[in-house]
């Protein structure tokens, strides 16, 4: 997938929160910004989001003088997360359907992410999607939300790779495993994470911390980019993404990453910008379970 003109200033919105997280002044913000402008020559279109995010984040790090300036701000996104685990698992329990509410909880989780929502309330904006999760789902059944085929599929499949996201969505990410591994026994389920701090993007330490590593085998994709680009992963990661049966990709970063890439991919996601929406024809904020195309 190439990049949007739309995504250089997401890009500048993210510096921006970040920079807020931080607790860095206007001034020094303002200066990170112009640092951010005189690079975006250099940055080519033709590569996908992700690629363009990343090289621009290492300047921020350099100016942050951190490698990871997200990392309280990820734990608190997991520990919020955390606190809706339980309603999550009971909400699944309760559901005529318990694989579609786990997906729609782990897609809804997915708008955890400080990257593309800007300034949410993590836990007012799960209490909304917790007591709403009956009109999250809009194509069931349809090319957008593939549920049928994602059943059949789940049937005839023995390896499944699920491919993290963000921090705080991985326990809801957890919710759909576990459900997974109730209803399909058989399924030998990895997870995979960054290999580098990006963003909010989850690290083995977020799947450790959640206690993901004490159900699936968890491995780090070796990727520092908000969104899964399979050549630059490590050639451990390329071998068990092309083994794997069936592929779950979570979250809009990987969609953009591995849009363009063949296989038996599921992508899970909540749409977040009007570029991908107009892409795939759905509406910013609508909710997806999309069989990849190529």
């Amino acid at each position: 997938m190439k990049s949007f003109v739309e995504c250089i200033p997401c890009f500048l919105q993210q510096t921006i929160q970040t920079g807020r997280l931080c607790g860095l002044p206007d001034e020094e913000l303002k200066k990170l910004l112009g640092k951010l402008g005189s690079q975006l020559a250099a940055v080519s279109l033709e590569d996908p989001p992700p690629v363009m995010a990343a090289r621009l984040q290492k300047t921020v790090t350099r100016a942050l003088g951190t490698h990871d300036p997200l990392q309280e701000a990820k734990q608190q996104s997991n520990e919020a997360a955390m606190a809706w685990y339980d309603s999550a698992m009971q909400m699944i329990a309760e559901s005529h359907d318990p694989l579609l509410t786990a997906l729609q909880t782990a897609i809804a989780g997915n708008i955890i992410d400080y990257g593309a929502i800007h300034d949410i309330q993590v836990e007012e904006e799960l209490r909304r999607i917790m007591d709403q999760e009956r009109s999250l789902l809009q194509h069931e059944s349809s090319e957008l939300f593939a549920y049928d085929q994602f059943k059949e599929d789940l049937n005839d499949v023995r390896t499944v790779l699920y491919i993290g996201d963000n921090a705080g969505e991985i326990v809801f990410d957890k919710a759909l495993i576990v459900t997974l591994q109730r209803l399909y026994p058989h399924l030998d389920i990895t997870f995979a994470t960054r290999g580098r701090p990006i963003f909010n993007d989850i690290l083995l330490e977020d799947a450790s911390w959640v206690g993901l590593d004490k159900l699936v085998t968890v491995v780090s994709s070796g990727t520092g980019t908000p969104g899964l680009i399979l050549n630059e992963s490590s050639e451990e990661f390329q071998k068990l993404f092309s083994s794997s049966d069936l592929i779950i990709s979570k979250g809009q970063g990987n969609l953009e990453g591995l849009f363009d890439v063949p296989g038996p991919i599921y992508f899970l996601f909540v749409a977040k910008c009007k570029p991908i929406a107009a892409l795939l024809g759905c509406k910013v904020r609508d909710i997806l379970l999309r069989k990849q195309q190529v």
